[in-house]
């Protein structure tokens, strides 16, 4: 397979509309070209229009690795602010554009080129690489909890998910980068300039897990000229707002050697209907990025202990609705998979590759809670131009991915 059928493929991808459904057209078009190349691919409905892929090659006679790609994309967007048409992946300056390329359609692409290279070359791999092509990443990890839940990760000793994890380089000496790299301003410069490529990546090795919750509040409703024949539901809440607030400053102390503290952010807040109307209904929407140190079960436990004190204490009727539930994942820097994949990394890319943990969750949650002995890593090509308009992959990169992900799975297999 030569480079122009590497970009053809990653165009084929992007033309497929995928936004949050329709994911059974990239099964379709994944499963003919495997087909084409004597691998068999099995397909996992999630939905009707919403189909999982998964595709194996290699003898069975080892450990298995997994490489995760996700096949759905974010909203396209205002259109018109796109320089070219994203369901279109127009090549411009060494730069593929297009909705989902670079989050994470390059990377979907090169971690399946790179079995369809290995097959094509009649590579023995003592061991299995499987793929997994999912639905709905962008909405929950819909497909990769479906597949963890019907078994397809127990025997894994490890996976690649193939999300993007690179920067524009010169982003890195920016203050802002500090904030998510957690490096020195001279280790930043030093980066910088050891760097042959136009990214800065690094290998993910962490991840903080998600805790969404919303709080409502009951009250009585009530004409505002007199408040006292109803009950504000907007003053339980504020309570428990400045309760919650307290907790977590109580809870910064406590951080992952990687990820650092769990990050809190109230989201929305809802209540009232009319300026002279006690309001009857409030509500409070909190979006937690968590830590392997404190479960999200053991803080959202907590959680709910502050909003029985609040009840108890003002007859109030406060209750807790969990959104969503993805828990964290972390790696030991010194697992075999993260130092393999950054030696192998650093010799394709040209760069150092730092490890680091990131706030942004993948599909690796869902897969560790059923795994936990699992060794996972994030590292794909692709940039921060994920979910904006305009969004790209470096083609040049796309190709060294193919290329080193070839390297990665041949590696670690031969060294199990």
């Amino acid at each position: 397979m030569r480079i122009a059928e590497y970009d053809q493929i990653l165009a084929d991808l992007v033309a497929i509309p995928s936004v949050n459904d329709h994911e059974a057209a990239v099964a379709d078009y994944l499963e003919k070209l495997l087909a084409k190349h004597h691998i068999t691919a099995q397909r996992v409905p999630y939905a009707p229009g919403r189909d999982n892929l998964v595709a194996e090659i290699g003898n069975g006679q080892g450990p298995v690795l997994g490489f995760d790609g996700h096949a759905d994309t974010v909203a396209l967007g205002d259109r018109a602010k796109w320089q070219t048409d994203p369901l279109v992946g127009t090549i411009k300056a060494g730069k593929m554009y297009g909705r989902g390329v670079t989050d994470m359609k390059a990377g979907l692409a090169a971690g399946m080129i790179a079995m369809i290279q290995l097959q094509d070359a009649g590579v023995l791999l003592n061991g299995t690489i499987r793929l997994l092509a999912t639905v709905g990443e962008e909405i929950g990890e819909l497909g990769a909890h479906q597949l963890a839940e019907q078994g397809y990760v127990d025997d894994m000793a490890g996976i690649v998910i193939g999300e993007p994890s690179g920067v524009v380089k010169d982003f890195v000496t920016q203050p802002a980068a500090q904030s998510i790299f957690p490096l020195s301003p001279e280790e930043r410069d030093a980066l910088v300039a050891a760097n042959q490529n136009t990214e800065q990546h690094f290998v993910v090795a962490a991840h903080k897990g998600t805790l969404a919750f919303r709080v409502d509040s009951v009250g009585q409703a009530a004409h505002s000229s007199m408040p006292e024949l109803g009950y504000n539901a907007i003053t339980p809440l504020l309570t428990f707002y400045n309760r919650v607030q307290q907790y977590f400053e109580d809870q910064a102390g406590l951080k992952d050697p990687i990820l650092g503290p769990a990050t809190p952010v109230v989201t929305l807040l809802n209540a009232g209907e009319q300026i002279n109307t006690v309001p009857a209904s409030a509500s409070m929407s909190i979006n937690v990025r968590t830590i392997p140190e404190k479960t999200n079960d053991a803080m959202l436990a907590d959680i709910q202990a502050l909003a029985d004190e609040v009840n108890q204490a003002e007859q109030a009727h406060l209750t807790i609705r969990v959104i969503s539930k993805l828990s964290p994942m972390s790696t030991d820097p010194n697992a075999r998979l993260v130092q393999l994949t950054k030696r192998i990394g650093e010799k394709h890319l040209k760069q150092q590759l730092p490890v680091i943990g990131v706030s942004g969750g993948t599909d690796a949650s869902p897969i560790v809670d059923r795994n936990p002995n699992i060794e996972a890593v994030v590292f794909g090509p692709g940039n921060f131009s994920a979910h904006q308009v305009n969004e790209y992959v470096d083609m040049g990169i796309y190709h060294q991915y193919i290329n080193l992900y070839i390297d990665l799975f041949k590696h670690y297999l031969a060294g199990m």
